[in-house]
């Protein structure tokens, strides 16, 4: 947990401390707010009491409490501040509107074949204004939009700089149009890095500080979070997990050359084109599937074994695209196969484990963007203690 500090210049900080201790641990008393943060008493009654006047935090009731006054709970005001997730993918366009506390009000996806960037921009303002007028929510409550899609991105200038297998995306200022068209707050963003933040703000990755997110779809990304913060690296695009080079029979390749849901389907043939096909096979436990997967799982394990081995991490998380069935399959093979893989006598080991699967898992995690940018940015610079 961060320090904090009482002095007034960093009062908005500490503002943000307490949100995010509420987001983490609702419900939460005054009292525990004050003890996990370093604030004092009074800091933590004031704070409060301001979010609770601004409609961020609600008092939701006493806590049972054998003796003297029972203490109030708190929580996030879920409908305080929504925000808009989108998710540009090579076969899919998909979009959610979430509220603070990660619920989705509404949600759309439609199948594409790879648009062009005029086009890419066009549905992606159809789709922004479709979430809004059926959530039919305030504007002003809209914190920002996060869109994300396939890298290398540049995340500072707002540019796609020319994916592999998405033709005349060279650098793109996509955040930029896309801003102009919606006239709102755009932020720009891979979708492995989306995924491990939303992973971070609301699922499996809620209460580690230090794990890799590992995003299956139709190639395989990364996002790593250490010390509780997203590490983007030197050029903003760390994390770039499928394209660890990784020794195959034949020679080296990418890693998402033999594990991404592309390599599957070029692997196995048309019969298992496109996830409802790849899941119906599954269900069937069709012998060629299950054999495939089971020698993804043996590559993926010794890439997240050597990663845990120089990161020292608490978890390994496995999403993306596929169903939430596929994946458990494929985390527990790569579960198996990594414990004789790892630097035997370590005190611990990182949890490999499932996060969250299916088309809509990018555009959850574009979602918490602007959340993410509106909780924690400025945590990041609160380095002095109470």
């Amino acid at each position: 947990m961060y320090g904090a500090s009482n002095a007034t210049t960093v009062r908005d900080r500490n503002r943000l401390l307490v949100l995010e201790r509420i987001r983490l641990h609702a419900p939460v008393t005054r009292s525990e707010i004050a003890r996990d943060t370093g604030l004092t008493a009074a800091s933590v009654t004031n704070i409060v009491g301001q979010l609770v006047a601004d409609g961020l935090v609600l008092e939701t009731g006493r806590r049972a409490h054998n003796r003297g006054q029972p203490p109030v709970e708190l929580d996030l005001a879920a409908h305080a501040a929504y925000s808009v997730g989108l998710h540009l993918d090579r076969d899919l366009l998909s979009g959610v509107l979430v509220d603070l506390k990660g619920s989705v009000v509404t949600i759309t996806s439609s199948e594409l074949a790879p648009p062009s960037p005029d086009e890419a921009l066009r549905l992606l303002e159809e789709c922004y204004r479709k979430l809004v007028r059926d959530a039919a929510v305030p504007l002003e409550r809209i914190l920002g939009t996060g869109v994300v899609t396939v890298g290398p991105l540049d995340p500072r200038r707002g540019d796609v700089r020319g994916p592999p297998n998405f033709p005349g995306w060279d650098d793109v200022p996509l955040r930029e149009r896309l801003a102009s068209l919606i006239g709102a707050p755009v932020i720009l963003e891979n979708n492995a890095t989306a995924a491990a933040i939303g992973e971070h703000w609301y699922g499996a990755g809620r209460h580690h500080d230090n794990f890799l997110y590992v995003y299956i779809g139709l190639g395989v990304g990364g996002g790593l979070f250490l010390n509780n913060r997203v590490y983007r690296g030197s050029g903003l695009n760390a994390g770039e997990f499928g394209h660890l080079q990784v020794r195959f029979p034949g020679g080296l390749a990418p890693l998402e050359s033999r594990t991404s849901i592309l390599a599957l389907e070029r692997d196995l043939g048309r019969r298992f084109h496109g996830l409802p096909a790849i899941n119906g096979a599954f269900q069937r436990r069709d012998e060629a599937l299950l054999a495939w997967l089971d020698a993804a799982a043996q590559y993926l394990a010794e890439a997240v074994a050597g990663i845990d081995n120089l990161l020292d991490l608490d978890a390994i998380i496995f999403g993306g695209r596929h169903s939430p069935e596929v994946l458990r399959y494929l985390v527990e093979r790569v579960r198996e196969r990594a414990i004789d893989l790892r630097m035997p006598n370590r005190p611990r080991y990182a949890e490999i484990i499932t996060g969250r699967a299916g088309d809509e898992t990018a555009a959850l995690g574009a979602a918490t963007l602007p959340l993410y940018d509106a909780f924690v940015s400025l945590m990041s610079a609160n380095a002095t203690t109470a």
